[in-house]
Formats: structure tokens, sequence, C-alpha cells
């Protein structure tokens, strides 16, 4: 074309004189062919999939794990509650004596 038009970015103008230099030589860009675009790209879609896969499945074994855990506790404290109410002496007891022993044992290291 000869007309005396200002090229704007993009214009077909703009993109035939792409790659030239002012001299006229033609320079070369970095660019990867189509193909291997498409294939590095469907090969990264790959692997993020693989990655969200196994995300989700680690998420659903901790989320197992933590019901898990929570069901266990909830027994054990439901079986330390029954104990103690069947035998409110026997712990109370327990409870002093603990407490005795560890307030000697506390007691001879801070105080030494």
């Amino acid at each position: 074309m000869s007309t005396d038009t200002p090229k704007t970015p993009g214009s077909p103008e703009e993109s035939s004189t792409a790659g030239h230099t002012p001299g006229g030589a033609q320079t070369q860009t970095a660019q990867p062919h189509g193909g291997e675009h498409a294939a590095r790209t469907e090969e990264i879609r790959d692997r993020a999939r693989e990655v969200q896969e196994r995300i989700e499945e680690g998420y659903h074994e901790l989320e197992q794990r933590y019901d898990d855990a929570r069901v266990q506790l909830r027994h054990a404290n439901d079986s330390a509650v029954q104990f103690i109410r069947e035998n409110p002496v026997v712990c109370l007891v327990g409870a002093v004596g603990i407490g005795y022993f560890v307030g000697r044992l506390a007691s001879r290291r801070w105080l030494t």
C-alpha cells in the first residue's frame, strides 16, 4: 500500500513489516510452532488434572481420618464420663494422688 496514513499496531500494514529491520534484513522471533504449543498446553492441562485429582483424593482421605478421629475421641470421652459416674471415689483419690506426685516432682526440679 502506498497511502500516507499512519500504521496502527496490529493492522495488516504493521504486520507486513514485522520482523524486518530498517535496513531490510529479517529478524527471527522466538515463537514456538503451533503444534508444539498445543502439545505443550495439553501436557500442562493433563498434569494440572493429575495434581487436582491427587489433591482431591488427599482431601477426602484427610476428611475421613478427621471424622474417624472425632468418633474415637467422642467414644473415649463417653467411656471416661461413664467410668467417673460409676466410680467417683476412685477417680477423686486418683486425682489427688496424681496431683501430689506431680507437685513433688515439680518442687524438686525447680527448687534445687
